[in-house]
């Protein structure tokens, strides 16, 4: 059971940072792309919702990854 929870939690960290980028480049490249203020918003929003999620995402792994070898 924590196994597949741990891999869970690696690819959703996966797609987090993935995002994390996509949307970092939107507003630092906005220019280029011609970005309407609200396509910026929800940018900026997806940059800031994502790091948190990796974040979180981060330290829990963290956590889990202590557990695990204080128990062998």
């Amino acid at each position: 059971m924590t196994k597949t929870f741990i891999t869970f939690m690696k690819a959703a960290l996966t797609v987090s940072v993935i995002l994390f980028f996509i949307s970092l480049y939107y507003l630092l490249y906005n220019e280029n792309i011609g970005l309407d203020p609200d396509s910026m918003l929800i940018s900026l929003l997806l940059v800031v919702f994502s790091g948190l999620a990796s974040a979180v995402l981060v330290i829990i792994l963290t956590i889990l990854h202590k557990r695990k070898n204080n128990s062998q």
